[in-house]
């Protein structure tokens, strides 16, 4: 069988795998500037995605060590434990922000065909995307799904 290639984070927390194509250094060596890499030889019956999930890499045992699994994408492992990666959500909730703002770009423009009242209604739903990094109770997001997004009534 030949091995695959996980590509880990300094903490262990495998990032992606790949086939041993013989073109990886040797483990424990930098790969992507802060990424180390190590071969996988057993996957212990598990998926790729499974393994993933619920092993990360033990600088003091020398091997992939089974934890609980991953609770979601804004995990890191810490310490012995999965803890909530707050900026990484927040950087993600800025993203779709963004997104939402420039979707209503156009309807700032001087001849943009709304009354006044839409108009400062728009002005209104900016500044809550705007001020929504400030306002959302981030103990409850582990997701965005759980974003409570302003919405534009006009």
């Amino acid at each position: 069988m030949h091995p695959k290639v996980a590509i880990h984070t300094e903490a262990g927390v495998i990032v992606r795998t790949d086939m041993d194509n013989g073109l990886y250094p040797e483990d424990g060596h930098s790969i992507e500037g802060d990424r180390l890499v190590h071969r996988i030889w057993d996957l212990e019956g598990l998926s790729e995605m499974e393994f993933m999930n619920t092993r990360v890499w033990s600088e003091e045992d020398q091997q992939f060590i089974e934890v609980p699994p991953k609770p979601n994408v804004y995990a890191t492992w810490v310490d012995g434990d999965w803890e909530w990666d707050v900026e990484h959500i927040l950087g993600e909730i800025r993203f779709v922000r963004t997104q939402k703002l420039v979707e209503t770009d156009w309807m700032l423009v001087t001849d943009a065909p709304l009354t006044e009242e839409e108009r400062q209604s728009v002005i209104s739903y900016r500044q809550e995307l705007r001020d929504i990094t400030e306002t959302i109770d981030m103990t409850q997001v582990s997701s965005l799904e759980d974003v409570i997004w302003p919405i534009l009534d006009y």
